[in-house]
């Protein structure tokens, strides 16, 4: 006879808008094992099996806190009432939580009232809702789809029912669904969620044995990251055509969006153990991606990391819904970058070594290339023919650090491919994606620079000698990265967004922050000599990433472009990299080593950082030997890495005016009196995480152009 082994559910802590969908493992009558349906239309032996969602209410009710959701809320904020956002992202357990959150809510509550005055929907503009039209500024192009809201189905049930069962204990349950899948609503908030699955008779309609239930912990509300702007970064106003040099745009405005959305297989607790179990699982990160992908409301969206099965089964359908056609190319054996892998082995490689060759050169990266054409003219009218055409090229480059110069190979040959686009038409092109090359490797000059230096350090690795000759490595696309727009930008939003910059690169401070790894290797280039940046999405800022000690989040589903400390794990490392540098910092010897500066330089970044945290935790029992603050504060200057003391408050996040400053402060004014902080030092101010890089480029029509 058919029954019910056992159920669960990946996670069991429910988040509202992400669906619910258990796990059922049914024994057949002919004691196989399965998890397939089995529906009333399609029973086994005349039985199939029914489904219940229950909400268990306490009759006391209890509000949980939006921060903490294991915690019983004792405060509630005031203001986010007032600004009439969501009752339950307002309650936290403690003052110490509410004063935490206090600059997320600060920013929540402008927002709020800015929207409220600019069009009377607080909503829609602080949350992104689906339903929205438009663009986020005047200048960006709106979709020309419906987008609605999407539908979310329980099952055939009253949406308020009535009681079903009466438990002795204080509880009542309410049907809220009869579906296998489930999604929580905003009045599951702070309340049980009880499945229940039981074998019926197709014929009486009667259960057949005892219902199989599980039940969950409290319903959450989604976490809510603060919105982001365009941030203009041209010199028009939103409803001018002008830019900088007074211009004149023949051409339209359009948006691309680059995201890694960090693949499902990849986001798993041993890389990720600071992020709650429930907000690393696929069916929470999918609805939480969803929202912020379309809320941006890109014209173009690429997208790194997308298992096959999430495209067709996820992102296929969503996306089409608010009127996205989408491309996918799969991760197989057959993808270009192995086929000219092949290639080059069979032309440049002995044949003894062809084999070791090919296993180091063919991996399952992808490089998608795409020419697109406007759906309108110039002035609207939909004119086959003389619409704009721009080329856009979206890959995911190896990330393995041991593979420079395959790293180096795969993008020189993704740039040689779209020269060949260039050649046969003048064409505007963007090229974008995770390159997994920080700002200042040989990739990332290549792209940027449009050739290596011969002596650039990258080039060193080169087994198989597929970089020769080394002149070999240029193209002649005039390509500029769009986010060093902001190095360019005056006065206004602008300016506070060069903050968030690296002034030595012109490339953002971040876009990649774990544990184990901060810098930035999201990048969106474009034809400087066919278009020009007009507004950018604005960076993250490191105050509302750093409370969740890194990425991915509850509120950022990537481990992706905002700010966190590096913790001890990684400086542990790094100091034992630096244990040539011991004699000195311990007083045994008069100057550091040159093997000492060597290795402090390796790593310039990181040797900073953990130096200064070294210098802070120098009286804790585990350091096993006593440090002097003031020689291992010196070392940057012995050892000319362009730093001193003064940076070390900043890099370690701590108050400017709390001892632990104070103690910098007293080391570097005594080792470095009068030393003034080279500009470029400023770049280790804020650590990095990945996020969206969003664009908005006004499109000028050149000689030749299509």
């Amino acid at each position: 006879m058919l029954s019910v082994g056992r159920v669960h559910l990946p996670s069991d802590i429910p988040i509202v808008g992400c669906e619910l969908t258990p796990y059922v493992l049914l024994r057949r009558p002919d004691k196989s094992v399965v998890t397939e349906d089995v529906t009333e239309f399609n029973p086994i032996d005349g039985l199939f099996l029914r489904y219940r969602w229950y909400r268990v209410q306490s009759d006391r009710n209890v509000a949980v806190c939006s921060v903490h959701p294991t915690e019983q809320a004792t405060i509630q904020c005031l203001g986010c009432l007032k600004a009439k956002l969501p009752v339950s992202k307002s309650y936290h357990c403690s003052p110490k939580c509410f004063c935490d959150s206090w600059q997320h809510h600060r920013v929540l509550h402008e927002r709020a009232a800015s929207a409220v005055n600019e069009n009377g929907n607080e909503e829609d503009e602080v949350f992104g809702r689906f339903n929205s039209t438009g663009g986020t500024t005047s200048s960006m192009v709106s979709m020309s789809t419906s987008q609605s809201n999407p539908s979310f189905s329980n099952g055939t049930t009253a949406l308020y029912p009535a009681a079903v069962t009466q438990k002795s204990g204080g509880e009542t349950l309410f049907e809220v669904g009869r579906s296998k899948t489930y999604t929580p609503t905003a009045d599951d908030v702070g309340h049980v969620l009880r499945f229940e699955c039981v074998v019926v008779d197709a014929e009486t309609k009667l259960a057949v044995g005892a219902p199989v239930a599980l039940s969950t912990s409290r319903v959450i509300p989604a976490p809510s990251p603060i919105p982001r702007r365009l941030i203009s970064v041209s010199g028009m106003d939103v409803s001018g055509h002008l830019d900088m040099d007074g211009r004149i745009s023949s051409g339209g405005t359009f948006t691309a969006l680059s995201y890694n959305i960090l693949c499902d297989a990849y986001a798993t607790n041993e890389l990720y153990s600071y992020c709650p179990t429930w907000a690393l699982s696929w069916t929470y990160r999918r609805q939480n991606l969803l929202r912020e992908i379309v809320g941006y409301r890109a014209d173009i969206v690429c997208l790194q990391e997308v298992q096959s099965n999430h495209f067709e089964e996820f992102f296929a359908p969503e996306l089409d819904k608010y009127g996205y056609q989408a491309f996918f190319k799969r991760k197989t054996a057959e993808v270009e970058f192995n086929k000219a892998a092949q290639s080059l082995t069979d032309a440049v490689v002995p044949l003894a070594q062809k084999k070791n060759a090919l296993n180091r050169l063919v991996k399952d990266n992808v490089a998608l290339i795409l020419v697109l054409e406007a759906k309108f003219g110039n002035q609207g009218v939909d004119s086959p023919g003389k619409r704009q055409l721009v080329c856009v090229a979206n890959t995911h480059v190896n990330m393995h650090q041991d593979l420079k110069d395959v790293r180096l190979w795969q993008v020189h040959t993704l740039l040689k491919g779209l020269e060949k686009i260039a050649a046969s038409a003048n064409i505007p092109m963007l090229v974008c994606g995770d390159f997994n090359s920080v700002p200042g490797s040989a990739p990332h000059a290549l792209l940027a620079m449009g050739k290596v230096d011969p002596a650039h350090p990258d080039l060193t690795v080169d087994p198989l000698a597929i970089l020769r000759p080394i002149t070999k490595l240029t193209h002649q696309l005039p390509l500029v990265s769009a986010y060093s727009s902001f190095a360019r930008a005056g006065v206004g939003l602008g300016l506070e967004q060069r903050r968030k910059m690296d002034p030595a690169t012109n490339e953002p401070l971040f876009t990649n922050c774990t544990r184990d790894f901060i810098g930035t290797h999201d990048y969106i280039f474009y034809s400087a000599d066919s278009l020009t940046v007009e507004s950018l999405l604005e960076l993250v800022d490191e105050e509302s990433l750093r409370k969740d000690t890194a990425l991915p989040s509850p509120e950022w589903s990537v481990p992706p472009k905002g700010g966190v400390r590096v913790d001890k794990k990684v400086c542990q490392q790094q100091l034992v990299n630096l244990s040539s540098c011991l004699n000195f910092v311990t007083g045994d010897a008069k100057a550091p080593s040159p093997a000492c500066c060597t290795e402090l330089h390796k790593d310039v970044d990181k040797s900073k950082f953990c130096v200064g945290v070294l210098v802070r935790d120098r009286n804790e029992p585990s350091l096993e030997f006593k440090l002097n603050a003031t020689r291992a504060l010196s070392l940057n200057s012995l050892c000319k890495t362009n730093s001193n003391a003064t940076i070390c408050p900043e890099l370690l996040h701590l108050s400017p005016n709390s001892p632990e400053a104070q103690i910098f402060d007293q080391f570097g004014n005594s080792t470095h009196a009068g030393e003034t902080l080279p500009s470029s030092a400023t770049k280790l101010s804020v650590k990095l995480i990945r996020q969206a890089a969003i664009i908005a480029f006004l499109v000028w029509a050149t000689t030749g152009s299509s």
